[in-house]
């Protein structure tokens, strides 16, 4: 009965263990106060920036192309998507959103795009490898 009391003993503190360190690692992502950025992009030039933490409630904008086309962005808190366009393949509107910078949602048909920067993050947008 001792080798039992001893073996559950040891049981306890590895499970002591590994709940602080869940706990550790919840509150460390829960603590991030990086800024995460939406940039809105069109033909290469930023022409908005979105601040996707501080959005107390979801809203629309519209962008217009300079050859007609048109798209709908929506930014809710922490993601932000393409909900409406002009273009025929609406690839941009079935990709969804997005909530991380690994991703870009893109348009080519009316040369726009959406691209998430988080000053946090270390994964480069573009080829989605380690930026040093």
């Amino acid at each position: 009965m001792t080798e039992f009391k001893k073996n559950l003993k040891w049981a306890l503190v590895f499970f002591l263990v590994i709940v602080i360190c869940a706990l550790v690692i919840l509150l460390h992502n829960n603590s991030s106060k990086a800024a995460k950025n939406a940039e809105i992009i069109q033909n290469g030039e930023v022409i908005r920036t979105v601040d996707l933490q501080n959005v107390p409630e979801p809203y629309e904008f519209e962008v217009i192309s300079p050859d007609g086309g048109y798209n709908t962005v929506r930014v809710e808190y922490g993601k932000i998507g393409i909900v409406h366009a002009s273009c025929p393949d609406k690839i941009c509107v079935n990709q969804g959103f997005i909530a991380n910078g690994i991703l870009p949602v893109v348009c080519l048909p009316n040369k726009l795009s959406v691209v998430i920067t988080d000053d946090s993050s270390e994964l480069d947008a573009v080829a989605g490898g380690i930026v040093k």
